[in-house]
């Protein structure tokens, strides 16, 4: 059975997540904050290391990075801001 876990995003984020996790959103949460939803194995043993990078536009995207979403502005709330999957 699965879970789907929510994680708030800093400018690089950390995850240790089961192997066979997945990203399903990134967004703003009721608060505003930038945050991931990612679907996990509720008891898959083990863990695989994820980092994230959110940078903003026009900055420079690091090498190798997997494009993961954008987290679209709001009238609260006017950056746009790229989430990107990087080596751990």
């Amino acid at each position: 059975m699965s879970v789907v876990l929510k994680y708030q995003l800093g400018p690089i984020t950390t995850l240790d997540l089961p192997p066979h996790s997945r990203v399903r959103a990134v967004g703003r949460d009721a608060n505003g904050t930038p945050s991931i939803w990612i679907e996990a194995e509720h008891a898959e043993p083990g863990a695989t290391r994820w980092r994230f990078m959110v940078i903003g536009t026009g900055w420079d995207v690091p090498a190798a990075a997997a494009y993961v979403g954008t987290i679209f502005p709001t009238d609260l709330y006017p950056e746009v801001w790229h989430v990107y999957e990087v080596a751990t």
